[in-house]
């Protein structure tokens, strides 16, 4: 079962208790604004209790629903990654050079390739992170984030030093001083949760296709097999 039908019924149930308390307080108020006392129907003990039994079993289970559907929510979205670039590795070249196919998933007009010649053993993928306070995280607002960078990666920190660094700029010259801002001012902002860079790097490997993912603790790059490349 989803966790909005949970949701839902804590909501039906809660309002059903509101309904149940409010029958015999309405009853009580009704008898005792009545001029005429003995002639007002004032609602039976057995009544009340019955009404007041009901209205405490409602809320309770309204609280059970509630727990039930925010856990079911905070586990799927604590899970859920959006696929935000794929990292195709062509070919080799001369001891660490490598052609490397970046795919762009995030954007508006859908997939965006572009190729680029990375020196080093591996390549790293950096990026921008927002990511929302808690409780609105809860209510779905998924992280903010922009691709800044693709860039070589030396495993050694020798070669990284003496070898000629390979540098791509992946976003606009736009919206990068809105960022430098939020790094600078996150703390102020309400709602923020924290702002930071992030950054993933993996193997060069010919052949191999790796996808990146964004989720509720920043980027997360996966390996893409035969049978799941699209």
């Amino acid at each position: 079962m989803s966790a909005e039908l949970f949701i839902y019924a804590g909501v039906i149930l809660f309002l059903l208790g509101v309904f149940w308390l409010a029958i015999p307080i309405r009853g009580l108020l009704r008898s005792r604004r009545s001029p005429n006392r003995v002639s007002a129907r004032r609602p039976g003990i057995t009544f009340v209790m019955t009404a007041v039994l009901f209205s405490l079993l409602s809320f309770s289970l309204s609280g059970l629903a509630f727990s039930v559907g925010v856990n079911i929510r905070m586990f799927r979205d604590f899970r859920q990654e959006t696929p935000v670039a794929e990292i195709r590795i062509q070919k080799l070249g001369d001891k660490a050079r490598t052609q490397v196919e970046f795919i762009d998933l995030s954007g508006e007009e859908g997939k965006q390739s572009r190729l680029f010649t990375l020196n080093g053993d591996q390549w790293m993928l950096e990026g921008n992170i927002l990511l929302w306070e808690d409780w609105l995280s809860l209510l779905g607002l998924q992280p903010r984030y922009r691709l800044t960078r693709l860039r070589g990666r030396f495993i050694d920190e020798q070669d990284e030093r003496k070898e000629m660094p390979s540098i791509y700029r992946l976003d606009p010259a736009t919206g990068r001083d809105f960022w430098q801002r939020l790094y600078r001012y996150s703390s102020l902002i309400p709602l923020v949760s924290t702002v930071y860079g992030n950054a993933v790097f993996q193997q060069n490997q010919p052949g191999k296709v790796f996808r990146v993912y964004v989720g509720s603790n920043g980027f997360v790059v996966r390996e893409i097999t035969g049978s799941r490349r699209r």
